[in-house]
């Protein structure tokens, strides 16, 4: 292929600007050089028909702040309305849902300049300030639309007019949406495309001079009948109506529509309408089949679009998805397994349970009852929360803030449909019901967000922090910090029931800390890591099997052995020395509310903007979490630590190594020893371990080799603490007002390693998020892709701790040890996995690239078979 890449945009709508955008902003930090050009017949700066894109132009609040994220602030002059809530209408009554301030951006555009009848000078055009974006990146823009596309080896040709010259171009993106002749050219290409399913709707912009409610959009639900829904969306002097069928719509539709009694007195209009400025779009019901072929790919509602939402958002998602997968590779199986099969996922996908959820509400909504049932829940007193709640499904509902697969499981809560049938059966004595109540008179229930703010923190709001370990600490640190660099002021309240000082709790946790920490710890908090509580530096592993042992060295990688609830302390001082309140109590439940969360603890109850679970494993804070949240603990394996002190003699001459066993008892996975300044600490890993368990690995022939001599050490005086560390992640981790960190999300690495580093890291990107994202379940989205390399990590470790416990069940270890001695790639992974200076991921990459995995099925063959026992027996 020749450079520079020749790449063809054909479409300059949303899609086709927003892939635009994403290549050249991503192109730059790879060298690349490539030449790119949109093509679109459109005049996006006409009025009327030649210039729209027939859409109803709604932009959601996630959607601004995706756009805020890539440089672009739309316009003033181009925002038409803010939206200040939506009012769904349906059986004579209005269920208002105010915006919440978090999302006060939502706003509506004119895609192109506006309908006919506009008069003025200005460019308010939406799509025109996206292409003079790509224009300002030097992207070329071709105002003809394309006339023949045809394939021209790996590449495509392209014309534009009846005997002009083609054009040669690498790599073609197809942007054209339905509502274009584009598509039937694509199908022609002959790689198996075939356009989605889609439907005729009818739309029309009608002057705003009915008594609608402004700034407001309005929806009508149509349980029965061809029309499904219909939405009226204000732009300063006018209302875009859009109707939405079961199946195509005309102007018939519309015109019958509008002339209901209701409707034509909320408008103020007569008919006919023809003068009015309509169109038919067509609508994504579906998903396109085959939407990449070489060097091709088609984005936008021609590919996938999110179910009756976000037609703009869906834009901007494919053709990010497209340019990562188009600049990993522009190959058809590239393009399929970056591209399709993602986008596929996150969009076709979830339009299951779009669809499924529609159909439930065309039955709810059918009846009387329900639709008033709904309505008083959401204007109840009594029940507070299930009124939250149902006011947030219906808001993520109208509004595609939230995947359809989220929405039905709020739903489907067991609680919340537990106070819908209550609420129901109180319904009829409820004295605020009349019986004799008209159907069509019109009764308001307003619920709404006013001050339920789930932006970015602020100056005076709260944090509470259950759990003052690392995790928790380091999220203090790091919020106090960003706080006094935006100049604000945050209440950051940490409760924690130990009290580290006075030494009277114990940490179950063997304290060796990983590089980077001090890098961490003095880049990320500004804290100094604590040389003095250094009990001992770490300079390698001893890794054994039943009869074989390697020594690991550690070249000068700097881990270092401490007192966990010394360093803990250290961590929680910093954090009150810089204006953290430390609560030595216990937290005994937690309520979270749409305005707030409520933390009740052994010493009082406080209101919070949002509540940070850095608790670890601790299954009664964890059970709190799990009551009123989305949260579930994460699997883990049980641990038990002791501790023996055989005398500074013993230790001065024990060596600085720690001692890392691969048992052949069934129950432990993996023990250690290792050692402190005046004593050893001993801990071992497994499903279901017991005391008894540690006795059975304290008297194992290769344990008891490193421990001291049994004069120095009494067994039955060894104090035994028992813990969890996760071997999974979460379930629902983080949501609105709430975010877990470390151990209490999974987020450690598997087979455990760096869980104090883990921590810490959490704390610092869950910081992050809340200052200048928000604190909403959406915004703690970015903390999820942020923490992606541990998430990343957990397949491999599944994999991993599974072959290392048969492999140790059948004695194949002491084989693989001996390999290493000679073997200096399989020693290095040896190490890595031993010491968690290295992610799995790349430790599989790493054996992957140097066939480390054959050698060791190859040399296990030789030296581990039936054939091989006089060996093995020469050898110990």
């Amino acid at each position: 292929m020749a450079y520079p890449l020749k790449i063809a945009v054909i479409g300059g709508g949303p899609a086709g600007a927003f892939f635009t955008l994403n290549f050249i902003s991503k192109a730059e930090t790879t060298g690349l050089q490539y030449q790119i050009t949109i093509f679109d017949g459109k005049k996006f700066t006409q009025t009327g028909p030649p210039g729209c894109n027939m859409c109803a132009g709604v932009l959601s609040a996630s959607l601004i702040d995706e756009l805020s994220a890539m440089g672009l602030t739309v316009p003033k002059g181009v925002v038409q309305s803010y939206i200040e809530g939506y009012i769904l209408h349906v059986h004579g009554r209005e269920i208002v849902l105010e915006t919440p301030s978090a999302e006060k951006n939502i706003c509506t555009v004119f895609r192109g300049n506006g309908p006919l009848s506009v008069t003025g000078k200005d460019n308010i055009s939406f799509d025109d300030y996206l292409l003079q974006k790509c224009r300002e990146m030097e992207a070329e823009i071709v105002p003809e639309a394309v006339k023949e596309i045809s394939k021209n080896g790996d590449g495509y040709r392209l014309s534009c007019k009846e005997n002009s010259e083609s054009i040669d171009i690498d790599f073609l993106v197809i942007a054209g949406g339905l509502n274009s002749k584009l598509l039937e050219k694509v199908i022609k290409l002959d790689f198996g495309y075939s356009p989605p399913r889609s439907l005729r709707a009818i739309q029309a912009e009608i002057p705003a001079e009915g008594v609608l409610k402004p700034n407001f959009i309005h929806s009508f639900y149509r349980s029965r009948g061809k029309i499904r829904f219909a939405a009226f969306t204000p732009k300063k002097d006018f209302i875009t109506v859009t109707l939405i069928g079961r199946s195509n719509l005309d102007l018939k539709d519309l015109e019958k529509f509008l002339f209901e009694e209701d409707i034509k007195s909320k408008l103020g209009i007569s008919l006919p309408i023809a003068p009015f400025c309509h169109c038919q779009p067509l609508i994504n019901v579906g998903s396109a089949r085959n939407f990449v072929d070489h060097n091709l790919v088609v984005i936008g509602d021609a590919a996938c679009a999110r179910y009756y939402k976000n037609g703009i958002e869906s834009a901007l998602t494919t053709a990010s998805m497209a340019v990562e997968a188009a600049l990993k590779g522009r190959d058809k199986k590239t393009l399929r397994q970056q591209y399709l099969i993602p986008a596929r996922q996150i969009i076709p996908n979830d339009n299951y349970y779009g669809r499924l959820m529609f159909r439930v509400y065309d039955f709810i909504f059918r009846f009387h009852y329900p639709v008033r049932n709904l309505a008083r829940l959401l204007s109840s007193k009594r029940n507070v929360w299930a009124a939250e709640r149902v006011w947030e499904i219906m808001w993520y509902t109208y509004t595609g803030g939230r995947a359809y697969r989220d929405i039905i499981r709020k739903w489907l809560s067991l609680r919340l449909q537990m106070a819908l049938v209550k609420h129901a059966l109180l319904l009829p004595f409820s004295r605020d019901v009349n019986r004799n109540q008209p159907h069509t008179e019109t009764s308001q229930y307003w619920i709404g967000l006013k001050n339920h703010d789930l932006g970015p923190l602020r100056d005076g709001s709260f944090v509470a922090i259950v759990g003052g370990g690392p995790s928790g600490a380091g999220c203090a640190l790091a919020l106090l910090k960003m706080a006094a660099q935006k100049g604000i002021r945050l209440n950051v309240i940490v409760y924690e029931g130990k009290v580290f000082e006075k030494s009277t709790h114990y940490n179950q946790c063997v304290g060796v800390l990983s590089p980077p920490i001090i890098e961490i710890l003095r880049d990320e908090l500004d804290v100094d890591f604590p040389q003095e509580l250094t009990q001992r530096i770490i300079d390698g592993y001893v890794l054994h099997g039943s009869k074989r042992a390697i020594i690991l060295k550690d070249e000068g990688s700097g881990a270092v052995a401490v007192r966990r609830v010394a360093f803990d302390e250290y961590l929680l001082k910093e954090a009150e020395n810089r204006g953290a309140i430390i609560v030595h109590s216990r937290v005994t439940n937690i309520e979270m509310h749409q305005d707030c969360v409520r933390i009740y603890s052994e010493s009082g109850n406080l209101k919070a903007d949002l509540v940070v679970g850095a608790f670890g494993l601790d299954d009664g804070t964890g059970k709190i979490f799990e009551r009123d949240t989305t949260y579930r603990q994460p699997r883990f394996l049980d641990s038990i630590v002791t501790k023996i002190h055989p005398g500074m003699d013993f230790m001065n001459s024990y060596g600085n190594f720690i001692q890392a066993f691969l048992p052949a008892i069934k129950e432990i996975e993996f023990g250690a020893a290792t050692p402190k300044w005046n004593h050893l600490t001993i801990n071992i890993a497994g499903s279901h371990i017991n005391t008894n368990h540690m006795d059975q690995f304290l008297q194992l022939s290769e344990v008891s080799h490193v421990l001291p001599p049994s004069n120095l050490w009494d067994a039955e005086e060894l104090d035994y603490f028992k813990g969890r560390f996760p071997i999974g992640i979460a379930k629902g981790f983080y949501g609105d007002r709430f975010v877990t960190l470390g151990d209490a999300a999974g987020m450690v690495r598997p087979f455990k390693g760096k869980g104090v580093n883990s921590g810490i890291i959490t704390g610092i990107k869950a910081a992050q998020v809340m200052m200048t994202v928000g604190i909403s379940g959406k915004a703690f989205n970015q903390y999820h892709r942020m923490c992606s390399n541990i998430v990343n990590d957990l397949p491999y470790g599944k994999i991993l701790r599974q072959l290392t416990h048969t492999m140790a069940r059948l004695n194949l270890i002491d084989p693989i040890l001996e390999m290493a001695k000679t073997n200096e790639a399989v020693g290095k992974v040896l190490f890595d996995c031993v010491s968690a200076h290295e992610s799995l991921k790349n430790i599989y990459r790493y054996s992957r690239k140097h066939k480390i995995t054959h050698r060791i099925v190859f040399h296990l063959i030789r030296h581990a078979g039936p054939w091989a026992k006089k060996d093995k027996a020469d050898g110990i």
